[in-house]
């Protein structure tokens, strides 16, 4: 589908949404001017339920968030790095509340029956990655997620495989590839009642070590109660890997999935795009993308779809992801916290981006956003898109 321009819409400053006070922990690991830790974890432990902690370049040890909300906030050059033991792990972040890790660069060494770089687990609240970059060595599970709700994965890169164990997560522009290991992974794997949303990402299938081993898929809908939905606007790639003679679908499995026709889809030798156990529908899937900024800087909007369809625009702090089958999927947002809202038709140009400027108060740093729309060709046919959303960063 083609990017849309979104006419007609009239938004003020996300900066003047209201913002809880917090305290801002620095860490540096040449504890120089103004920081007040070494390390992340001992500034995990002193924050407090809704702090942020931004971390200056350098090379940290293993950390771990457990019941609490907080944001960590990379600068480039953060790098997380841990030996035989998960290097950064998310556990049960309260209901109603969110924990967002932004900017960090995470690398695990491990053998291959050793934990995953990153874990996610048991949260009833909301995850938000964006721009974390994960990697091992041995062709581990770069991030686990189980038992969670509300997982948002934005422009990242994993370089290994995602898997999600009875989850519920949006994946966005994002690239995850399923490695190199002694057997090939796929890039990323759904078990139990997991449910995930694919949007605008390039997703490729592990290659593996020894000749003799099949390719790998792209994605794997393990079970018949996983649920995947993929839309995007042509940039991103469903892809097997290849060099078996034994080939994979692009996507393969027995659940259920609903696919925009527009996502590129390759497999490999000779096999079927989709897996034929798979319960697929098509249909033009509204793709939304947006992109965070530094204090003073501008969030950019971007909504794909059919042109001259109508649309409503939505930006709010996140809510508890609740399914609306009228809407052909589910809401992220809390609806009485909506900060911006835009009702119009889609230009017919066929690509429109919306340049919002946020304010400069350092009380915004943290501050989490979440974005949703729906679009369709009258508004007894709307559809949701992917929820979008990202963190505020000095």
């Amino acid at each position: 589908m083609r990017k849309l321009a979104l006419a007609g819409l009239a938004l003020a400053s996300l900066g003047a949404a209201p913002v809880a006070q917090r305290t801002i922990h620095v860490v540096d690991a040449e504890l120089g001017p103004g920081a007040t830790f070494a390390d992340i974890q001992p500034a995990v432990d002193a924050a407090q339920d809704g702090d942020a902690i931004v971390v200056r370049p350098g090379m940290y040890s293993a950390f771990a968030v457990v019941g609490k909300a907080l944001s960590i906030l990379g600068e480039p050059g953060a790098d997380v790095v841990a030996s035989g033991a998960t290097a950064v792990a998310v556990r049960q972040v309260p209901a109603g509340r969110d924990t967002a890790l932004y900017g960090l660069s995470v690398t695990g060494s491990f053998p291959t029956s050793s934990p995953d770089v990153m874990q996610v687990s048991d949260c009833a609240g909301r995850v938000l990655m964006e721009e974390v970059s994960m990697q091992d060595t041995a062709g581990a599970t770069v991030l686990r997620v189980e038992r969670s709700r509300q997982v948002m994965l934005e422009d990242c890169t994993f370089a290994g495989r995602v898997r999600l164990e009875d989850s519920q997560a949006t994946i966005q522009d994002s690239v995850c590839d399923g490695g190199f290991g002694f057997v090939p992974a796929v890039g990323l794997q759904l078990l139990g009642s997991s449910a995930a949303t694919v949007s605008r990402c390039t997703i490729t299938g592990g290659r593996g070590l020894f000749v003799g081993y099949p390719d790998a898929a792209a994605i794997w809908a393990n079970g018949t109660g996983t649920s995947l939905t993929v839309t995007g606007d042509g940039t991103g790639a469903l892809r097997a890997s290849t060099g078996s003679a034994i080939g994979a679908s692009a996507i393969r499995g027995d659940g259920t999935l609903l696919l925009d026709p527009d996502v590129p889809l390759s497999s490999s030798a000779g096999q079927p795009l989709l897996d034929p156990a798979l319960t697929v529908q098509s249909a033009e899937i509204p793709s939304l993308s947006m992109r965070g900024a530094p204090l003073g800087g501008v969030v950019d909007a971007d909504l794909n779809s059919t042109p001259g369809d109508l649309y409503v625009l939505y930006a709010a702090a996140s809510g508890d992801a609740f399914a609306f089958p009228a809407f052909g999927g589910s809401i992220w947002l809390d609806l009485h916290t909506v900060a911006q809202a835009g009702l119009g038709v889609l230009d017919a140009t066929g690509r429109g981006r919306l340049a919002v400027p946020f304010g400069s108060s350092t009380a915004l740093i943290g501050w989490r956003v979440t974005w949703q729309a729906l679009a369709g060709p009258d508004l007894s046919s709307l559809r949701l898109s992917n929820a979008s959303g990202y963190v505020h960063r000095p």
